[in-house]
């Protein structure tokens, strides 16, 4: 590589006032990189004599690993009506993949209705905080019966697709893959009562898959009943299919196959004309599709070679990279297995069931086979850290996720989103019976105090989502120690922060590393500390640590992340400052507005910080205790004062106020906090865009919050509050909020 620099660049670095600076700790690289017209200084790799990590047990755990879009699934049926008190739903399965059969016959000559889709995202709401992931089907095959079909006009079809699109966009996360659906019994692409013809449903599939990529967002992929359809859709010679190799910008990547004839003849009850051939294509195209469906009655069935054992199913799946089976069905083929010792060649497994290897390789399965990394850095020093990761079982991820490190030391915690390199940081290329070497450089934060620090990967949503949200994937190692749930993240070992490098070098990369509990923030500013309570949405986890007073907030991933908290106490007295006690206070409650549904009162169930709060009914029947407010201003901008008057009554001012908080949707939108007052980042203000709108202004109440993309942003009604764009109430009913005057 040839190195450059511009000499008045080289002069501006080297002397600064008249001095020259010292010569950097760590050598300095001149290298040539792109950001803009500039030739920049880049640190040079000082990685070297990384060490082995030996308290990990890097063998392969028999139990299973209940990780995120994959595994035996049970299914759920969910009956949408246009009167909304008649829809209605199975209880939510036990298994962590649920298939949700959404039956929309109702609809056959209207659009979704506002009742409808918010009947389905409660159901969605409520399993994704259980941290269970979905498969969804629509049909309009009335009770899923297989029997008379009531498929709708073309264009009545896309309605209902575009009026699915923003629900699955909010649950993207949630959400492992989406079967097309939507024509014949049961959603299964076949024997339609209303398009009987070869020819109509030709059109009408390749309409529907044409939407539902348009649809969907990039993270969902799209599965159809059988090769033939893909082929349809995609203008392929069958008879060839395995030569047509999808490549990543091509939307044809995205479409898999959803199998509901597993293994129950030679041909899966008609999903392949030609095993061979169509598995052969499979091996590829399932790399970076959810394939799977469930087992069929194999009874009197054609079966050549293919068998519904275990023993046969090891070969094929790892071929098909199978991630999702039906438990419930089909029963005697489960069962078969149950009872089958296991005789593959994984000598792990002797002396197990062929059930139990099977349920583990069901999709991804990542085992940690070695680590090395530095033992000891100074802070501002690079430290580096490789990991050999096994997928052992039969699928790749499918989902994108996110690599964090998380780097532990007693009340220190240090979150690193940004590596100075990275080989391998893509855990969906992680492939099945493969081994990869990820490897990362890190320049450590300057503020880092010495001590010995426990490092932790994380491989979730997003670089800011925390805990179990997130939807975060755990190592099948068989150690127990490997996994901490409060970070929702895997040990891979421990090094020592000697000191601080005190190195002048240029970093040429924004740090948006978050020290989450540092003793200080420099060295010439002291913090003052206290405990806090930490609580993730999902599952609340107690954590005792010093934090500092800082507020560092930006706009980021549409909406407000903080990358450090100010120091909080975990309870609140509910006596006013000496200057609220001179300001008149207005007093408020603020309910939902859905129609056909309870809604509850905007309010928390204790008088104290919360980094998240859910609405729900209290003994009384009606709302949490608190959820009665003050404000300072009508017609203004103003803090949302949370009262202690309890069940709705009127009462004083606390010193508690509404805030954003660190959690965030699928989409990026931030959920509410409470805060004490004297650290809310923003004010509030009933009818600002829309006459029932509650709106999000800065702290000083001059500028309007908005996202990214400049839309401006409003309280969310939902059972974890949040906020999101501002919209009509009247299209949007999560948005609209009725105000109640004490």
């Amino acid at each position: 590589m040839r190195f450059s620099i511009p000499i008045t660049l080289l002069v501006s670095l080297l002397f600064t006032n008249n001095k020259v600076l010292s010569k950097p700790t760590q050598d300095i690289g001149l290298g040539s990189s792109e950001n803009g017209n500039t030739t920049i200084l880049i640190k040079k790799s000082t990685i070297g004599g990384l060490q082995s990590i030996s308290d990990i047990r890097y063998v392969e755990s028999l139990s299973e690993i209940q990780n995120p879009y994959r595994g035996f699934f049970k299914q759920m049926k969910v009956t949408l009506k246009r009167d909304n008190t008649k829809s209605s739903t199975d209880s939510i399965p036990v298994t962590p993949l649920v298939r949700i059969l959404v039956d929309i016959s109702d609809f056959q000559n209207n659009s979704l209705s506002n009742n409808a889709i918010n009947y389905l995202r409660n159901i969605f709401e409520n399993l994704k905080q259980k941290q269970k992931s979905m498969v969804l089907r629509f049909a309009y095959d009335p009770g899923y019966k297989g029997k008379d079909t009531k498929e709708p006009s073309m264009s009545m079809v896309l309605k209902h697709q575009e009026g699915l699109r923003q629900l699955i966009e909010d649950y993207a996360d949630a959400i492992a893959s989406v079967e097309c659906g939507l024509f014949g019994a049961y959603g299964e692409m076949h024997s339609s009562s209303v398009y009987t013809g070869d020819k109509e449903r030709k059109k009408y599939v390749i309409s529907t898959i044409d939407k539902w990529l348009e649809v969907l967002p990039k993270s969902i992929t799209l599965s159809v009943r059988k090769p033939e359809f893909y082929c349809d859709w995609n203008n392929v010679d069958q008879s060839k299919i395995s030569e047509n190799i999808t490549k990543e910008k091509q939307s044809a990547y995205r479409v898999g196959i959803y199998n509901d004839g597993y293994l129950a003849s030679y041909s899966d009850l008609g999903t392949f004309k030609n095993r061979d051939e169509e598995i052969k294509w499979l091996s590829n195209q399932s790399k970076h599709t959810l394939y799977g469906g469930e087992f069929g009655n194999y009874k009197k069935k054609e079966m050549r070679n293919v068998a519904h054992t275990a023993k046969y199913m090891e070969k094929e799946a790892y071929l098909t990279h199978t991630s999702y089976l039906n438990l419930g069905w089909y029963k005697d083929t489960v069962d078969g297995m149950k009872s089958e010792n296991y005789s593959g060649k994984d000598q792990r497994y002797k002396g197990t069931s062929g059930f139990q290897f099977i349920e583990n390789h069901l999709g991804y399965r990542f085992v940690v086979r070695g680590v090395r990394l530095t033992k000891s850095v100074e802070s501002n020093g690079l430290f580096g850290i490789e990991s050999d990761i096994e997928n052992v079982g039969f699928a790749n991820l499918i989902k994108p996720k996110t690599i964090v490190f998380i780097m532990v030391n007693g009340s220190n915690r240090f979150t690193i989103t940004n590596m100075e390199s990275a080989t391998n940081s893509n855990p969906s290329q992680w492939d099945s019976k493969t081994t990869t070497t990820f490897k990362s450089e890190i320049l450590l934060p300057s503020n880092m105090p010495t001590g010995k620090y426990k490092v932790y990967l994380r491989i979730a949503t997003g670089r800011s989502s925390k805990g179990l949200n997130g939807y975060p994937i755990r190592f099948a190692n068989d150690d127990k120690n490997l996994w901490n749930e409060s970070l929702g993240a895997n040990y891979l070992g421990e090094f020592t922060v000697v000191g601080n490098s005190k190195n002048n070098a240029v970093n040429t990369k924004s740090n948006t590393n978050t020290n989450a509990n540092a003793n200080s923030i420099n060295s010439k500013a002291k913090s003052t500390a206290s405990k806090t309570k930490t609580t993730t949405l999902n599952k609340a986890t107690k954590t005792a640590a010093n934090k500092p007073t800082v507020n560092d907030t930006t706009v980021t991933n549409n909406a407000v992340s903080h990358k450090s908290s100010s120091s909080t106490s975990t309870s609140s007295t509910s006596s006013t400052s000496a200057s609220s006690k001179a300001t008149k206070y207005l007093t408020l409650k603020f309910k939902g507005t859905l129609k056909n549904t309870t809604n509850y009162y905007l309010g928390v169930s204790e008088l104290k910080e919360s980094a998240s709060f859910n609405l729900h009914k209290e003994d009384n029947g009606k709302s949490n205790k608190y959820r009665t407010w003050h404000v300072t201003s009508m017609d203004r901008p103003s803090l949302l004062y949370l009262s202690d008057g309890t069940y709705g009554n009127y009462g004083e001012p606390s010193n508690l106020c509404l805030d954003l908080g660190e959690y965030k949707s699928s989409d990026g939108y931030n959920y509410l906090r409470v805060v004490k007052c004297s650290q809310a980042q923003y004010k509030f203000m009933y009818g600002g865009s829309y006459r029932n709108s509650i709106d999000i202004y800065n702290r000083d109440g001059e500028k309007h919050l908005t996202d990214k993309q400049g839309n401006k942003l409003c309280l969310y009604y939902s059972m974890t509050p949040r906020i999101s764009k501002c919209k009509n109430p009247e299209n949007n009913q999560n948005i609209g909020w009725e105000k109640h005057t004490l």
